[in-house]
């Protein structure tokens, strides 16, 4: 078992959990069972608000309040990216179950990313307050966010799947403007305003 710390919360050496956040802002991860110290990820410039390790294990993110997510391989404890999630406080992470993407909460907006580039996929700013939880449904098509304004909103990620339910719902065709807004793609595909 480990637990996985960071500044808010620094374990000293003799394994009492009272004490002050570490002074260099640095992400620890301990063994339940030993006490023992097993891994030592670097500094942030400023606290950590969330931890969050892939599904597979093999990576872990750390979001901080200056707006900055790093991304370290667990197994080599190296630095493999990062970047400006926002230029606020990162609330929330989470790691889609394929491992594929992630997914930070800042503020009132949601943003995807490419786990392994750090590109920007999505953003998603359709809450009136701030977003303090995401979630990935276990297949990894939709995610949920809880905000502050009282909501839950579940979206669906998969484009096919966004577009069929769009479909669904248009009682029109699609302007080519739309379909770059709400589709994020240049072009409208084909049949999207045939029913």
């Amino acid at each position: 078992n480990i637990l996985t710390t960071s500044p808010w919360v620094n374990i000293p050496e003799e394994g009492n959990i009272e004490g002050e956040a570490s002074a260099d802002q640095r992400i620890v991860s301990w063994d339940l069972d030993s006490g023992e110290q097993v891994l030592n990820l670097g500094s942030h410039s400023d606290w950590v608000r969330d931890v969050v390790y892939s599904p597979d294990g093999g990576r872990l993110a750390a979001a901080a309040q200056d707006g900055w997510v790093t991304i370290w391989d667990v197994a080599a404890g190296e630095q493999l990216l990062s970047f400006e999630a926002f230029n606020h406080a990162v609330f929330r992470l989470a790691f889609r179950p394929d491992g594929s993407q992630m997914a930070t909460s800042g503020g009132k907006v949601i943003k995807i990313w490419d786990a392994a580039t750090g590109d920007r996929l999505i953003t998603l700013e359709d809450h009136k307050a701030e977003v303090y939880d995401i979630a990935y449904s276990p297949d990894g098509r939709y995610l949920a966010s809880a905000s502050l304004d009282g909501t839950v909103r579940i979206r669906i990620l998969e484009l096919d799947e966004l577009i069929a339910a769009a479909q669904a719902r248009l009682t029109r065709t699609w302007t080519e403007e739309e379909c770059k807004q709400f589709l994020h793609l240049e072009t409208c595909p084909p049949n999207t305003g045939e029913h």
